[in-house]
C-alpha cells in the first residue's frame, strides 16, 4: 500500500505541484476579453475545421482527447517533453464542471467543442508567454 501511494505521488501529483491553477482567474482576465473574442470570431471556421481534423483518425466524434491535443501540438511544432505537463494542465483546466461524475466519468478525458476553444487559448497562452518553462 505504501509503495502504491509513493508511486501515485511521484508520478501523478508531485510533477504538477508547482504549476499554478488559474481556472476562472485565467478565463476572466485573459480569455474572456473583447480582443480575444475578436480573434476567436475571426478564426471561427478555422477553429471548427481544426477541431474536426485533429480528432483521432479524423473521425467526427464531437470530442477531443488529450491524445488529440498532444498530437495537434506536435504536428504544429509546439510539443516537447518539457511542455507536456503544462499541456496536460491546460487540457484539464479547460474542462467545464461535470455534474454527475460517476455517470460522466469518461468526459474527464475528452473536451467538447467549447472546451476545445478554451484549450486552444490556454495552450497559446502557455506556449507564447512562457515558452521555456
Amino acid at each position: 500500500m505504501a509503495e502504491a501511494l509513493e508511486k501515485l505521488l511521484a508520478e501523478h501529483i508531485l510533477p504538477y505541484h508547482n504549476m499554478p491553477i488559474l481556472g476562472q482567474e485565467f478565463r476572466d482576465e485573459q480569455l474572456w476579453t473583447l480582443e480575444i473574442d475578436d480573434v476567436y470570431k475571426a478564426n471561427y471556421e478555422a477553429l471548427n475545421q481544426l477541431f474536426r481534423t485533429m480528432q483521432q483518425g479524423g473521425e467526427a466524434k464531437g470530442e477531443f482527447t488529450l491524445e488529440d491535443a498532444l498530437n495537434m501540438l506536435d504536428e504544429c511544432g509546439f510539443y516537447s517533453q518539457e511542455q507536456e505537463k503544462r499541456i496536460v494542465v491546460a487540457f484539464a483546466q479547460s474542462k467545464n464542471l461535470i455534474i454527475d461524475e460517476m455517470e460522466e466519468f469518461d468526459s474527464y478525458t475528452k473536451l467538447k467543442r467549447g472546451e476545445f476553444y478554451e484549450f486552444v487559448g490556454r495552450a497559446a497562452h502557455l506556449l507564447y508567454t512562457q515558452p521555456n518553462r
